[in-house]
């Protein structure tokens, strides 16, 4: 049961730590999730802006606060869960 917490703990702490190196752009930029993220979403929503698909959509939408905290709370998640899979893949194994 300790190789389980431990490989969630591990996974907490790693997504963090890569998050942070991320920010502070530690990580080659062709690996840089976080800011690449943002310079795709601020390009689609400048082009929202300049073209957009209704002739009176605002440009701040009743939910663009939520939109943008799911896309940093979906952030979090995403680097390190491959590699925790893998982990608890072989802990799976090791114990049948």
């Amino acid at each position: 049961m300790m190789d389980f917490l431990e490989v969630f703990l591990n996974a907490i702490l790693g997504s963090f730590n890569w998050t942070l190196r991320s920010i502070m752009f530690d990580v080659p930029f062709y690996e840089n999730y976080f800011w690449g993220l943002i310079l795709i979403s601020v390009l689609v929503w400048v082009l929202e802006i300049l073209f957009p698909w209704r002739k009176n959509q605002a440009v701040f939408r009743k939910d663009f606060a939520l939109d943008v905290f799911y896309m940093f709370f979906n952030l979090l998640d995403k680097p390190v869960c491959h590699m925790e899979y893998q982990k608890l893949k072989h802990l799976y194994q090791k114990y049948p």
